[in-house]
Formats: C-alpha cells, structure tokens, sequence
C-alpha cells in the first residue's frame, strides 16, 4: 500500500477530534461552551484556513468589547444618577417629622408679599375656607404634608399674631413685626426664624399737591394727622424718639381709604410700598391721581418683617423647622423668578375674603415689581437670603423698650436681649439671591 501524508493527515485529525469530544464528555458547563465551537467548524471544513480564524476572532472580539463598554458605563451613571436623586428629594420627609397640617398665620388679606407661601402649595388639590378665611393643600415638597395658610388682619379681629401662637398651637409659624414682637416679649414670647423681607414694606403716604414732604421730619413739621392703625408700633417709636408728634398720630385708621379720600388728602396715612400707590392711583376711582411715598425703614426705623414661632417649638419642631425654612427660602426665589401662580391665588382668595380693595393682576405685578425696585427683598449685609442680623435686632431693642417701658406696659420684657428674639439655627447658608 502507498504511504499518503493527506491519508495520515486525516487519521490525525480523527483521533484529535476522539480525544476533544472525550474530554468534553468529563468536563463541567464552563468548559464546554469554550471548546465546542472551535471543534464543530473544522468538521464542516477541513480545510486549515477554517481552524486558524476560530482561534483568532472569537478569541480578540470577546476580550476586546466585553472589557472595555460594560466596564465604563456602569462606572459613570450609575455614580452620578443615584447621587443627585437625593438631593431634590430630600424634602419629601416633611410628613415624617412636621405637624400635619403645617398652618401659617399671615397678618393680613392674601396679597403679593405672601405669595412666597402660596408658592410652596400644589393648588391643583387645595381648597378654599371662607368661614375660617384659611386656604389649605398638600405641599409642592411632600404631597404626604398639608400646608394650611390664614389670612390675618381683620380676618382675625386683628388679634395680634403672636398671641395667636400661644392662642393656638396648631400654628407654627406666624408673620409679624418685629418692633411688636418686643413689645409682647415678656407676656407672649416668640422666636424669629426666618426674615422674609430685608427692608419693612410699611411706609407713609400723602398727596404731593397738598404737602411738599421728603424726610419723616417734614411730615413731623407738616402738623398733618397721620393716620394709622390700632397696631402701628412704629408710629408710637417715632413719636417717642421726635420723629414725629405724638399729639398728631391718629391710631383710628380702618385700613378703608374712605378718610383720606374725604379729606382730600390733607392727612398722612399709613400705606404699604408694595400696593398703596397702585390702588390709590388706579383702583380707587374716588382718588385717581398720583400719591407719594416713604418707607419707615428710611426714617430711621429698622424694623424687621419677621417670621415668629412659639419658643417651644424651637425644639420640639426643630427637625421640621430644619427642612421647611430652607424650602421658605426657596420659595422666596422661586417666586420672585415666576410669580403669576401664586399671584392668581391671592387675587382669587382676596375676593373669597371679602377685601375691601380686592386684587388686581396689574395690582400684582405692581407689587412684586416693588419688591425688588426698592429693595424689600434682598440678601442683607451678606450673601444669605432671610438670616437676622444681631446689630439690627439690638438696635430694634434699644429704640422700643424704652418706649414701651415709658408707657407702662407690663407685656415687653426690659431685659429681652437679641437672642431671645431670634434665632438663625435653621437657615440655610448656601441660599440667596
């Protein structure tokens, strides 16, 4: 018989693939699935081309793209997705560790200047109270938490805000002023935790055609009546220190523009910079003409327009207080950046509350324009939006207690100091205008 090197070639190949087959009969999973497919195409053909390329490709593509794409996109989205979740989530334990509802105690109708609190409420799922003028819904933050905001004024009998916090202690948090925050400090004492506005809206107005007036000493000088409310703190301060006299302060103002408007302007009256000249220019046709303005704060007065909570809570809502006043001064931004939301609801409940000047969407725009055209918001004497500033709340002190004292009254605590007033524990540093 003839000696073949392809005969031998191919015995070779026989027993190769006997012995393959054998071993994969002994092997475990693993090992099968690697050898068998090498093994299968040689037997298809048996040319040696074939056996060459299942040794390179299947063995580069695997070691190649399997390495290198699962490796890398695991390494990024997940590390940065999961980490910034978080963060905008944070609020959503409001329920967890706040009074449900939290309740709000404005000092007046609803109107532009509360809307950093209307801004923090889903209104497609709130609901009006007329009878206890409140309006309540779940929180933008935490639909698990309902925010419940009053109105205040006349709307309370205008009961005092810090008496309403000892009244009812289902209010947490309640606006007022400061100057009358001290005035109460010994018979109804309250914490500030948040200042919402850096200058007081309160301020004077009068007709330009009867008194020529550019400084609180003009209108002192003027012997004008100025008329303001039962509650006007500042108007007693200033009278105290000589700004004004006292003998001309008339505390008998209704907040109606009845008297102002039959004297032809002849009066000084207590007015509110975000609102006062577009009503008494547009909304009240008796008037229609132009009126001019001063703030208080301008005067001398460095009042606060604070945001007070009962002392006790200080500690027992502290981890409430921690989450919700970051989101208030979230809310504050978040207003001023889009306002017509909000601005809507105030114009809808001031008309449910019966006001006796109800709101305009002009008026609104107004007065949020204001806000920021005479500096009512702002971040202070540093780069945080709402802290109090000690100096300040001293120099609140040291004008009013006196005058208090010097009236005989038995409700302001001569010895207050700025730390009983305040408290700057829950603001966050990070925010600001």
């Amino acid at each position: 018989m003839k000696y073949s090197p392809r005969a031998t070639i191919w015995r070779m190949l026989a027993l190769l693939l006997a012995f393959v087959l054998v071993a994969a009969a002994c092997g475990d999973d693993d090992e099968e699935a690697a050898p068998q497919a090498p093994a299968e195409e040689p037997a298809e053909e048996p040319a040696e081309e074939p056996m060459e390329e299942p040794a390179e490709e299947p063995m580069e593509e695997p070691a190649e793209e399997p390495a290198e794409e699962p490796m890398e996109e695991p390494a990024e989205e997940p590390a940065e997705e999961p980490m910034e979740e978080p963060a905008e989530d944070m609020p959503v334990d409001l329920a967890s560790v706040c009074p449900n509802p939290v309740v709000i105690q404005t000092d007046w109708f609803p109107q532009a200047t509360h809307g950093l609190w209307y801004q923090l409420i889903d209104h497609a799922n709130a609901a009006v109270d007329t009878n206890s003028a409140s309006y309540s819904g779940p929180a933008v933050a935490d639909p698990n938490l309902t925010i419940e905001i009053r109105g205040g004024g006349p709307l309370t009998g205008f009961q005092q805000e810090y008496s309403l916090l000892h009244a009812d202690r289902d209010i947490l948090l309640a606006t007022t002023n400061l100057d009358a925050v001290i005035s109460a400090s010994a018979a109804f004492p309250t914490v500030g935790v948040f200042v919402p506005y850096d200058k007081h809206p309160q301020n004077f107005m009068w007709d330009p055609a009867t008194h020529d007036i550019s400084t609180i000493e003009d209108i002192r000088d003027s012997g004008a009546t100025v008329l303001v409310s039962s509650n006007a703190v500042y108007a007693e301060a200033l009278g105290a220190i000589g700004k004004l006299d006292p003998g001309q302060i008339d505390y008998s103002w209704d907040f109606s523009p009845a008297r102002f408007v039959g004297e032809g302007g002849a009066i000084v009256q207590q007015g509110f910079a975000t609102n006062s000249e577009y009503q008494y220019e547009n909304s009240i046709e008796q008037w229609g003409r132009e009126v001019s303005t001063m703030l208080v704060h301008d005067a001398g007065y460095p009042n606060y327009r604070t945001v007070q909570v009962h002392p006790d809570s200080v500690t027992e809502a502290a981890d409430c207080l921690s989450l919700f006043v970051p989101l208030v001064q979230q809310a504050v931004i978040d207003f001023l950046a889009n306002p017509g939301p909000a601005l809507r609801i105030t114009e809808h409940l001031s008309a449910e509350y019966s006001s006796p000047v109800p709101l305009s969407p002009e008026e609104n725009e107004y007065a949020t324009s204001q806000m920021t055209a005479v500096n009512l918001v702002g971040n202070g004497a540093n780069d945080v939006l709402g802290d109090y500033e000690e100096d300040r709340v001293q120099a609140m002190i040291d004008i009013t207690v006196p005058i208090f004292l010097g009236q005989g009254s038995d409700t302001v605590n001569p010895d207050v100091t700025a730390g009983d007033l305040y408290t700057n524990q829950f603001i966050d540093d990070s925010i600001g205008l």
